[in-house]
């Protein structure tokens, strides 16, 4: 399956990951859904570059196991095999590093500011995915669709509702993958 949850609202979300935990064979999903990923996933096998590490774990197991000490470390955990042509541009971009002063540390009262906001792009979403819920269920109620333009707004609404949706998940993941960069450096 790839991105299964892709345009579900929660209540969807919960109904598949319940039928799926009910098949009895070997299920195969790329997701970015943490939640989704997090109720189904046995073993992970993170793909990255063409390159395959498998962990045989759930996805809590993988995050642990992924950490590295920099950025680096974890984008090539698992990899074994020398690349000239990466190893030589690895070592450049060190050596050039070491020429350059360091990047400053984020302070204690940045990471603070940039975690509420992070908590507010979070908050933003649950509000989205709330509306979205609302307007779901006025599109199922049969009273709507004795007025055709109701029906037809709210469905322009939900349109509107699921693209804002992706649009602010794409933000607070920027913003969380920012704030843990921040919080490890």
């Amino acid at each position: 399956m790839d991105e299964p949850t892709t345009h579900l609202d929660i209540a969807s979300i919960d109904a598949l990951i319940n039928a799926l935990k009910a098949y009895e064979g070997t299920l195969i999903f790329i997701s970015h859904d943490v939640h989704f990923i997090r109720a189904l996933a046995e073993n992970v096998l993170h793909v990255h570059s063409g390159r395959l590490t498998p962990y045989a774990g759930n996805y809590d197991y993988y995050l642990e196991k992924s950490k590295a000490s920099d950025a680096r470390a974890a984008l090539t955990a698992g990899f074994t095999d020398a690349r000239p042509k990466q190893a030589a541009a690895a070592a450049k971009a060190e050596n050039s590093d070491a020429k350059t002063p360091a990047a400053k540390k984020p302070s204690p009262n940045e990471i603070r500011k940039f975690r509420e906001h992070v908590g507010q792009l979070e908050k933003a979403v649950v509000e989205l995915e709330a509306k979205q819920a609302e307007i779901t269920a006025a599109l199922e109620a049969p009273e709507t669709y004795a007025d055709k333009g109701k029906f037809h707004h709210l469905n322009r609404e939900l349109s509107t509702i699921v693209d804002q949706i992706t649009a602010a998940t794409e933000e607070w993941e920027k913003a969380a993958t920012k704030l843990s960069e921040m919080e490890n450096a």
